[in-house]
């Protein structure tokens, strides 16, 4: 994952977060140079009564943010293969939402990949992310959007992360990890 983010100024030239309503504004230009990280294999244990993706060996899994997607691989059982949203995470574990691993074979050796771009609310001068849009892009082959990971409820699990999706435009997949190009986004939050 490699991305610049550029503060955009207003029509005065300022480029610091302003105050809109209860919330500051933000308008970035992100330039997404490598787009996601790359996978990771390890061999790992998936217990489907705890949600758990329990490290045994090979390459150490990545501490997934709490909120952020992920992509598993090549497991044993099919049905855990797929995008799974992180609820909790530590350096040997992680959680996935409710219903996210089916039974599996201990040992399992399988790849993680992030899902989307990660971003963090305070490489845009802010503490912590409401909402984010994107107003426009350079490329015409991807479709960006905004995921903010989220319970089952709604409720943003953490606000001081968001991530930034690219899909492409013929097909729906996501996009592959490389130079995507600059997406403009407008986030609010808070300082």
């Amino acid at each position: 994952m490699t991305h610049t983010v550029e503060f955009l100024a207003d029509h005065k030239g300022n480029t610091a977060p302003k105050v809109v309503g209860d919330e500051y504004m933000v308008r970035a230009k992100i330039n997404l140079t490598a787009y996601r990280d790359a996978a990771v294999t390890s061999t790992v244990n998936l217990v489907n009564s705890a949600e758990t993706i329990t490290y045994a060996s090979g390459t150490a899994l990545t501490q997934p943010v709490v909120g952020r997607h992920i992509t598993i691989g090549s497991a044993a059982t099919g049905g855990n293969d797929g995008v799974k949203l992180v609820t909790a995470s530590s350096a040997t574990v992680i959680t996935v939402e409710a219903n996210g691993i089916t039974a599996d074979a201990t040992n399992d050796e399988i790849t993680i990949t992030p899902t989307y771009e990660l971003l963090t609310a305070s490489e845009l001068g802010l503490s912590s992310v409401t909402s984010v849009k994107p107003i426009a892009q350079e490329s015409t082959l991807h479709l960006f959007t905004e995921i903010l990971g989220t319970s089952g409820t709604g409720t943003l699990l953490d606000k001081s992360t968001f991530e930034l999706g690219a899909t492409v435009m013929s097909t729906g997949a996501n996009a592959a990890v490389s130079d995507l190009g600059y997406v403009i986004l407008e986030v609010r939050g808070n300082i």
